[in-house]
């Protein structure tokens, strides 16, 4: 519990993600579930490393293991966006472990063969956490680690969960964040809060911001129904690359959306990459600068 406490209580300079001090490749066993020939085969699975903040006192004892369970794409793309574990492991003397999830970037069970229908059958859940399980026991065993906290975002952020409800004997604490594990256990109305919470980003950022942007929609939608004659405007509006048709409506009220949906996602106090490269706090720059003047130019249009 004092470990929790301290994780969600850091705040401080956000620094740049060092590179990883080791990069390995893991045994991994294809399946952990199954009895016969197929419980001796295994696949190599990407780990980072960074250990130049991990702590081995004189006495024996050594600093706690971060270790982050991998989403749903290459490493990389995981380790250089998020800083939080790098920012607070000195007050820890962390080492801090990254770990691929099977069937992406370059942990792949059946090589160029692992997307075919018949190897897909080991992509699952279950089996990526009991992955993360197996390669936190071995820093457990082989470290003399006694203490774990996992990390994870979005889909990450179930991962993790689900590790400290699986494996309470591995995991010390789960930081989960933005894991939609109620829209899973369906205890929230997923499309409904989505938004909610997407608007009240906005709204944080700037509280006129939510207003302005329905009235954007409201004109844009207003612009459409007067039919044919309003598309050039539509097209010259959004510096469309070709005339815009009729059937394109919901394409282009999506990718409006879409837009600023991804900047919530990755509203991170610090540069990331996930969807391009946006700035720090790319939400409260979009409503205090892009929205006001995007939807004023908007406005005259119409």
């Amino acid at each position: 519990m004092f470990l929790f406490l301290c994780l969600v209580g850091v705040s401080g300079v956000l620094g740049t993600v060092p590179e990883p001090t080791r990069t390995w490749q893991f045994d991994q066993l294809l399946d952990h579930f199954t009895y016969g020939e197929i419980s001796a085969l295994t696949f190599s699975q990407r780990i980072f490393e960074y250990n130049k903040l991990w702590n081995c006192s004189a006495d024996g004892s050594v600093g706690p293991l971060f270790v982050y369970t991998g989403n749903e794409g290459p490493l990389e793309s995981f380790y250089y966006n998020t800083g939080f574990m790098f920012d607070i492991a000195p007050q820890f003397n962390a080492l801090i472990v990254f770990i691929e999830h099977r069937y992406y970037g370059q942990s792949l069970p059946f090589g160029e063969d692992s997307f075919e229908p018949q190897n897909l059958r080991f992509l699952s859940s279950i089996q990526a956490t009991s992955d993360f399980a197996q390669v936190i026991n071995y820093y457990k065993t082989h470290y003399n680690i006694t203490q774990v906290v996992s990390f994870g975002g979005s889909y990450g952020g179930m991962l993790t969960a689900w590790m400290r409800l699986r494996y309470p004997q591995l995991v010390d604490v789960a930081l989960a964040a933005s894991a939609p594990l109620p829209m899973m256990a369906k205890t929230a109305k997923p499309k409904q809060k989505f938004f909610q919470i997407v608007t009240t980003d906005f709204g944080m950022a700037n509280e006129k911001c939510p207003t302005i942007v329905r009235d954007g929609f409201t004109k844009l939608y207003s612009m459409y129904s007067k039919g044919s004659s309003a598309y050039a405007d539509i097209t010259s509006s959004f510096k469309l690359c070709s005339s815009f048709k009729k059937n394109q409506f919901d394409h282009l009220i999506g990718w409006v959306r879409n837009a600023m949906l991804m900047m919530a996602m990755v509203d991170y106090p610090y540069p990331a990459e996930f969807f391009g490269n946006l700035p720090g706090w790319p939400v409260r720059l979009l409503s205090i600068d892009f929205v006001k003047n995007f939807c004023t130019y908007l406005f005259n249009r119409m």
